[in-house]
């Protein structure tokens, strides 16, 4: 009799820890950064051809900004209301390729929420509207040998997109081109 019970104890001990290690399997699979969820991310790049210029230092000044990056911004934007989500904080890496400059950013993003991802340039606090000075649209930039956009035209942006992420798909890409652009643009 004491086999027997000896046994089924240990049929249901090691039951028991074949349900466990499961869980712990499932578990480490779900999460397998120490039991926090995988981080997401949005990657990308801003790039526009060297012949339109370089941002200045600021407003009429005639030197070409030290950071070129510095003045733009990615944000992930609920498609509905426009409202922020998520926005680059730190400054982008600046590079030249081949004819273009090249501003490449990262930015951590939530899981489970669709975003439309927007470039702009100024800061990300007026969102879901943009900063409209002359500085960054329409004035001249340094270098290039086409720095200010044609009459009527203004500095805009090609690319945008939407981007959900989520534990299986924790990494997200966003590229951009900036471009002279009209409002009367059928396009």
């Amino acid at each position: 009799m004491m086999k027997n019970y000896t046994k089924a104890l240990l049929f249901v001990l090691g039951g028991l820890l074949l349900i466990g290690s499961a869980a712990g399997t499932a578990q480490a699979q779900r999460f397998p950064y120490g039991g926090r969820e995988r981080p997401t991310y949005v990657s990308g790049s801003i790039r526009w051809k060297k012949d339109l210029g370089i941002i200045p230092m600021g407003p009429g000044n005639k030197q070409a900004a030290p950071v070129p990056c510095g003045q733009f911004f990615v944000a992930g934007t609920e498609p509905a209301s426009g409202k922020s989500i998520a926005y680059t904080t730190n400054p982008f890496a600046f590079s030249e390729e081949g004819d273009y400059y090249v501003c490449r950013y990262a930015m951590k993003a939530p899981a489970n929420k669709t975003m439309y991802m927007i470039p702009g340039m100024g800061g990300v606090l007026l969102l879901p509207k943009m900063d409209t000075s002359a500085f960054y649209w329409t004035d001249p930039w340094i270098g290039g040998n086409r720095n200010k956009p044609p009459a009527g035209a203004f500095r805009t942006f090609t690319g945008f997109t939407y981007v959900t992420l989520s534990t299986r798909r924790p990494r997200g890409v966003a590229n951009f081109e900036m471009i002279y652009g009209r409002s009367d643009d059928p396009r």
